[in-house]
């Protein structure tokens, strides 16, 4: 196969590796926080209480669909102050070991006007912080953020750790608003895909400079 072939083919199949990676399972339970139904305009939960998939585990948030405007998946959002800063989380189970990515959508509560609200991601014990300032009016603007982290090995066939949201704001009920979590990974498939492609790139890129240096 000619070099130009193959580096088609590679193309090819990272193409394809990546479109498998789209559409990975999401291993959050109810990440469009429809779950719990539809709220109306809003409904306030309390610790420790069950809202859909997730457990409010510490102050209060408010589950939104209508009040203000649709986050981009369609689902329903939450804002992570209630009554009080709140913490939202869940456990999530992995089927093995290595890298994942927390995705999910952040804008911020604007009826107390434009001060930073912030968020402590946290998966098992890694975590990231986030903040977000609040634009004006009910049309929220989402901005989507990413969380990077690692899985070890567990004793057992699946590994457990809690995903947890959890507001760094000071008493107030205007907080940051959080939509459409995904937990997931590429499938082992994927990579294995991609890694074959490119040493097989590797080994034709060679070849042809041994030939080139052959030639001159």
């Amino acid at each position: 196969m000619s070099a130009k072939l193959f580096i088609g083919a590679v193309a090819a199949s990272l193409m394809i590796a990546g479109s498998a990676n789209a559409t990975v399972k999401n291993l959050v339970n109810d990440g469009t926080f429809t779950g719990a139904g539809d709220p109306g305009g809003y409904a306030t939960y309390y610790a420790v209480k069950p809202m859909g998939g997730w457990t409010v585990y510490h102050g209060s948030v408010d589950l939104v669909h209508k009040y203000w405007s649709t986050p981009p998946g369609g689902g329903y959002s939450v804002d992570l102050d209630g009554n009080s800063p709140g913490w939202l989380g869940q456990q999530v189970d992995f089927t093995h070991a290595g890298k994942y990515s927390i995705s999910f959508y952040l804008s911020a509560n604007p009826d107390g006007g434009q001060t930073p609200k912030s968020v402590e991601v946290s998966i098992g014990d890694q975590t990231q912080d986030f903040t977000i300032t609040p634009g004006v009016g009910h049309n929220l603007t989402w901005t989507k953020e990413y969380f990077q982290f690692n899985e070890a090995p567990g004793g057992g066939p699946t590994i457990s750790d809690t995903l947890l949201f959890r507001s760094l704001d000071k008493n107030t009920p205007y907080g940051i608003v959080l939509a459409d979590v995904v937990v997931g990974a590429p499938e082992p498939a994927t990579w294995a895909m991609m890694l074959v492609g490119f040493g097989g790139l590797g080994a034709v890129l060679r070849m042809n400079r041994r030939r080139t240096l052959a030639t001159a």
